[in-house]
């Protein structure tokens, strides 16, 4: 991965995360789930990461402050954000902005489409 696109991660996970803990939602954590973990995980793989778990009973990465990945690691994850954040239409601009550099890094748009798929499948199957 490109150290150019790394910075963009981290970036956009930092403004997301801004987001998130302004959220109404009513949890912690609210918007992490076991399957983001996966593709987290198949991601990681295709990049060329690895990361221990956790302790956590069903989300393997998620730690006591939050997720334990640094924002490369998950691209997907630190580039999302409920709609509802959607409405501020300067934070939606520079979010679609960020999006579409980081996913046109071939390497990273492969390895999410590919973790992606196999999550699908997977998924389907239960």
């Amino acid at each position: 991965m490109k150290e150019e696109t790394k910075k963009r991660i981290h970036i956009l996970a930092r403004e997301t995360s801004k987001k998130c803990a302004k959220c109404t939602h009513s949890s912690e954590y609210r918007c992490c789930d076991a399957f983001f973990c996966e593709l987290a995980e198949i991601t990681m793989k295709n990049l060329g990461y690895d990361h221990p778990y956790t302790d956590h009973p069903t989300m393997k990465f998620m730690g006591p402050n939050g997720c334990v990945l640094p924002p490369h690691y998950r691209p997907q994850c630190s580039g999302y954000v409920c709609q509802s954040h959607f409405t501020d239409k300067v934070f939606y601009k520079n979010y679609r902005k960020f999006n579409r550099m980081i996913f046109a890094d071939p390497q990273v748009h492969k390895a999410c489409k590919d973790a992606a798929e196999i999550c699908k499948a997977i998924f389907k199957r239960l």
